[in-house]
C-alpha cells in the first residue's frame, strides 16, 4: 500500500535519526590506534637504517608505495626493497614528530638525523621525512614516503 505523501517525509526523518547513533559509535570503534602507528613508523626507520632489513619493509608497504628519496627521484617498492643497504647508517635519531590523521589515513612527520663513519657526507645529516600510512585489516600500512635533507639556512634558523 502506497503512504500518502504528507507522511512520508516524517517517518523517514525518524528512521534516520535512529540509525544514526549505531553509525556514530562503529566509526568511533574502528578508529586506528596512534601508538600503533608511531610503532610501525619506528620499526620501519630502525629496520631500513639501523639495520638494512626489509622484512618490515616488505610487511608494511601497500603494493602501490611510492618513495621521493633525496635527489628528487621516484622510487616504487621494488625500487625501495632492492636499495634497502644503500641507506645503511651507524646512527638514526627521529624526534619532531608530528601526526596528522584523518580516520584511517595518516602522515607522519619527522626529523630524521644520520649518520656513516664509512661516507660521511653521503647520507648523513639531517633531514625531514614524510610518511603517509593508511590503516587496513592488517594494521598501519606505509603508503608514500618522502626524504628532504635540510639545508643550513634552516637547520641554524632552529627550523630543521
Amino acid at each position: 500500500m502506497d503512504m500518502p505523501s504528507r507522511l512520508r517525509g516524517p517517518v523517514c526523518v525518524v528512521a534516520c535519526f535512529i540509525a544514526l547513533p549505531n553509525a556514530i559509535t562503529s566509526a568511533r570503534a574502528q578508529t586506528p590506534n596512534r601508538d600503533a602507528l608511531l610503532s610501525v613508523h619506528r620499526q620501519l626507520l630502525e629496520s631500513v637504517f639501523l639495520r638494512g632489513d626489509t622484512t618490515m619493509v616488505a610487511a608494511t608497504a601497500l603494493p602501490n608505495l611510492v618513495v621521493v628519496p633525496p635527489g628528487g627521484i621516484v622510487e616504487n617498492r621494488a625500487q625501495l626493497l632492492s636499495g634497502v643497504q644503500n641507506t645503511l647508517s651507524d646512527s638514526l635519531l627521529v624526534d619532531e614528530v608530528l601526526v596528522a590523521d584523518h580516520g584511517t589515513t595518516a602522515v607522519v612527520v619527522a626529523r630524521v638525523r644520520m649518520s656513516r663513519q664509512d661516507r660521511p657526507t653521503v647520507g648523513t645529516g639531517r633531514s625531514r621525512m614524510m610518511s603517509v600510512f593508511v590503516h587496513d585489516d592488517r594494521g598501519w600500512r606505509l603508503l608514500a614516503r618522502s626524504v628532504t635533507p635540510c639545508i643550513e639556512r634552516a637547520i641554524s634558523a632552529g627550523r630543521c
